[in-house]
């Protein structure tokens, strides 16, 4: 019958700290609360400038499109647009 090998003293060591270091982390109310709130806070944030950034943009036209030069008749066109 094959007996499963201990693990190493250091990886027991290790795992020691882990827990002990997860279980503390728990118990910090504070950085519970502060990444909470950055989880919750940032979406909110980010909605809000698109929608912001959304607002400031001309809705009759589209922004993507190549901008028109303002003219006074064709001869003062652009070589483009005769």
């Amino acid at each position: 019958m094959n007996l499963p090998r201990p693990l190493p003293r250091w990886v027991r060591q290790a795992r020691v700290v882990l827990v002990k270091e997860l279980v503390d982390s728990f118990r910090d109310k504070r950085a519970l609360s502060s990444i909470l709130l950055s989880i919750l806070v940032g979406p909110l944030i980010t909605a809000f400038m698109m929608n912001r950034i959304a607002a400031t943009r001309p809705s009759t036209s589209s922004w993507w499109c190549r901008p028109t030069t303002p003219t006074t008749s064709a001869r003062h066109a652009p070589p483009a647009s005769r």
